[in-house]
């Protein structure tokens, strides 16, 4: 398929729906460089608020030292100084995004925002064969995050541009599925 994008591709979704591998991917297939949003705010939080130890820290425990806000600081940092290189690229934003009030503001003054849409129960499995993250309650962590899905589902489909459903699809055939939605998407304009 051969698409050129208008503009940088933002690619959302909740925690472990493929933002990063199939960013990756499609940047590769664009010939785009690609940025993931929780490495960036990990090399912030290297540079400028953790001090020597936080050489070491890796988002999870950037959330669990800093707290919510601390975390989303770097966030709406790293969005900024992003925005401010231009050029077009791919970025996978962090599951928890839409929750930064800050950076819902910047986002779509950033590129086409994808939301990759993918089955709680399918996201919830992959998500607790890596451990309960901090952010879930570890009495409930189901419940927590069936709740906490259905919030963030809502967020992520009123700022998208375009929401790709994956039902489960390989990294080649989800990034086609991105790549035709795009495609589909600017030739309507």
């Amino acid at each position: 398929m051969n698409y050129t994008p208008s503009r940088p591709i933002l690619v959302s979704g909740i925690k472990h729906c493929g933002k990063s591998t199939l960013g990756r991917r499609l940047a590769s297939e664009l010939g785009l460089a690609f940025h993931d949003l929780d490495d960036l705010v990990v090399e912030l939080c290297r540079e400028n608020r953790g001090g020597p130890d936080a050489i070491t820290w890796e988002p999870r425990e950037i959330y669990r030292r800093l707290g919510k806000t601390g975390f989303q600081e770097l966030e709406l940092a790293a969005l900024k100084g992003l925005g401010e290189q231009g050029g077009f690229y791919v970025l996978a934003l962090g599951g928890g995004t839409p929750d930064n009030p800050e950076a819902r503001r910047v986002l779509p003054g950033l590129g086409i925002m994808v939301y990759l849409y993918e089955e709680a129960d399918v996201l919830f499995s992959r998500i607790a064969a890596r451990g309960i993250p901090p952010f879930l309650d570890e009495q409930a962590p189901r419940e927590s995050f069936l709740e906490l899905f259905k919030r963030r589902d809502a967020l992520y489909r009123s700022a998208a541009d375009l929401v790709v459903e994956l039902k489960g699809a390989d990294v080649q055939d989800g990034t086609d599925k991105i790549l035709k939605g795009l495609q589909e998407m600017d030739n309507v304009r």
